[in-house]
């Protein structure tokens, strides 16, 4: 298990091959991103990292079929490699976004947890 922000980020940047960014506007076309968007605390031991993970693709329309391929590929692989070992919900959320008129992303929400041992 990973045990620190640095490691968990670049098992995710080096596992789903994905390109760091810091803000949404950096996306400008086609690509795989990850964004380190916070982290929340669950109690004095335990932090979860907000991490959005993000499909930018061109046109919605011609490219709905593989990228719906890839939604599936991403979530199972999610589940196999880091639900199972946490035992807990990683992957919270998806949704479709516009960033420019000729752009659109799906934006995977992951909360990974991170447990502090004293």
């Amino acid at each position: 298990m990973k045990k620190t922000i640095i490691e968990i980020f670049d098992y995710l940047k080096d596992e789903f091959k994905l390109i760091p960014i810091a803000y949404y506007s950096h996306i400008i076309q086609n690509g795989d991103y990850v964004i380190l968007n916070g982290f929340d605390r669950e109690n004095p031991n335990t932090k979860n990292l907000n991490i959005k993970v993000i499909f930018a693709r061109n046109t919605y329309d011609k490219e709905v079929y593989s990228g719906l391929n890839k939604i599936e590929a991403f979530e199972e692989k999610i589940f196999k490699l880091l639900e199972k070992e946490h035992r807990k919900e990683i992957l919270t959320n998806m949704e479709i976004k516009g960033i420019s008129e000729s752009l659109y992303a799906y934006v995977f929400d992951l909360r990974i947890p991170m447990k502090k041992v004293l």
